[in-house]
C-alpha cells in the first residue's frame, strides 16, 4: 500500500462507522485491495482496534513527515545543496540544528546569506520546500515496532559502529584472499599491520584456511584490483568491505542506499558502486555474521542504534517552543 492508501485506510477505521459506499469512488482494483486490508482488522475489538490504528498514524506521522535528515551523513546534504540558490540553501538550513547545520556548511564551504525579514516565506510554504528536499534522499527512521539489529536495520547504527562493521567484513576478505600464500610472506604481510587488527587478522585466517580453495581463489581475483602493498589497512579494509557489502546487497537497492547515506559520500559512492563479478555463497549472511561478532566482542552497541523516533532536531524544536 501507499501512504495514501494507509491514511485513508486507517481514517475509515477511526471514524468507525463501516460503511462501504465511501469505496464507490474509487478505481475498483484499489477498492478491492482496500477492502482486504480492511477486513484484517476484523478480528480486534474495537478499543484494540482504535488504539492499533492510532500507534499506526502516529507511526506514519512521525516517520513520514521525518524523514530523519540528520541520519544522513552531512556530505550527502552539502553536495546536494552545492548548485542550488542561495535563498534557498539558507532556507533549508533554517530546518537544521545548530550542530548539524554548522557540519553541513564545513562541507558546502560556501556564503550563505540570511533571509530577509521582507522575504520571509510562510511556515506552509517552508514545509513544503523542504519535503522536496528530503525526498532527494531515502528516509532514514526505524522499521514500525520493536526494531531489531539485522541487516535491514544496519543503517541505523552509529557512523562509526557501521564504519567499523564494514572495516571488519573487508578485513575478513583480505585474511581470505591471503590464506593460500605460504607462512613466511604471510608474516611478512602480518608485520605490517598495526596491533589492532592483527589478532582479528590472525584469526580470519584461520577460518580462511578451512574454507574450499575455490572459493579464496575467487576472492584473491577480487583483491587484484586493489594496490595492497602501499594501501593502508584500515583505509583497503574498508574499501572492500563496501564492495562486498555493496555487491551482497545488489538486489536491495533502497537498502544499499540507506547504508551509503550514513557514511561519506566518497564512501557511499564506491558502495553503492560496489560490482562484484563472481559471487560467494551467502556474502549476507557473511555481514550479519561480522556485525554479530562486533556486537559479541562489544567493538559496537546494540542499544547505540537510532532507534529513538525522536531525533535531535525534534528534541530541539520541542525545547524552543
Amino acid at each position: 500500500m501507499t501512504i495514501r492508501d494507509q491514511v485513508f485506510l486507517y481514517c475509515h477505521l477511526v471514524y468507525g462507522q463501516q460503511k462501504e459506499e465511501i469505496f464507490s469512488v474509487l478505481p475498483p482494483d484499489r477498492s478491492e485491495m482496500l477492502k482486504k486490508e480492511l477486513h484484517k482488522f476484523d478480528r480486534f475489538p474495537k478499543e484494540v482496534r482504535l488504539t492499533l490504528v492510532l500507534k499506526l498514524l502516529g507511526y506514519l506521522v512521525q516517520h513520514v513527515r521525518n524523514p530523519h535528515l540528520e541520519m544522513i551523513h552531512p556530505t550527502w546534504i552539502a553536495e546536494s545543496l552545492r548548485k542550488e540558490d542561495p535563498q534557498f540553501i539558507a532556507l533549508i538550513l533554517t530546518r537544521l540544528t545548530p550542530e548539524y547545520r554548522a557540519k553541513v556548511l564545513s562541507y558546502l564551504r560556501l556564503s550563505v546569506p540570511s533571509i530577509p525579514p521582507a522575504k520571509v516565506i510562510p511556515m506552509e510554504s517552508l514545509d513544503v520546500l523542504f519535503r522536496v528536499f528530503c525526498n532527494r534522499f531515502l528516509p532514514m527512521g526505524a522499521p514500525l515496532g520493536e526494531a531489531e539489529l539485522s541487516i535491514d536495520t544496519i543503517h541505523l547504527l552509529k557512523e562509526e559502529d557501521l564504519l567499523n562493521v564494514i572495516e571488519q567484513v573487508g578485513l575478513r576478505e583480505i585474511a581470505r584472499g591471503f590464506a593460500m600464500v605460504g607462512d613466511a610472506p604471510l608474516a611478512a604481510v602480518l608485520s605490517r599491520f598495526p596491533p589492532k587488527y592483527q589478532k582479528d587478522f590472525g584469526k580470519a585466517i584461520k577460518l580462511a584456511k578451512g574454507e574450499p580453495a575455490d572459493k579464496k581463489k575467487i576472492v584473491v581475483k577480487r583483491l587484484s584490483k586493489y594496490d595492497l602493498a602501499s594501501m593502508p589497512i584500515d583505509q583497503a579494509s574498508v574499501r572492500i568491505g563496501l564492495a562486498k557489502i555493496g555487491a551482497a546487497l545488489r538486489k536491495a537497492e533502497n537498502l544499499k542506499r540507506k547504508i551509503a547515506q550514513r557514511i561519506s559520500m566518497d564512501l557511499g559512492t564506491i558502495l553503492m558502486q560496489g560490482e562484484i563479478e563472481e559471487l560467494l555463497d551467502n556474502e549476507e549472511g557473511e555481514i550479519l555474521a561480522e556485525l554479530g561478532e562486533a556486537l559479541s566482542k562489544k567493538r559496537i552497541k546494540g542499544q547505540d542504534l537510532s532507534f529513538s523516533t525522536e531525533t535531535e532536531l525534534d528534541r530541539t524544536r520541542t525545547k524552543n517552543t
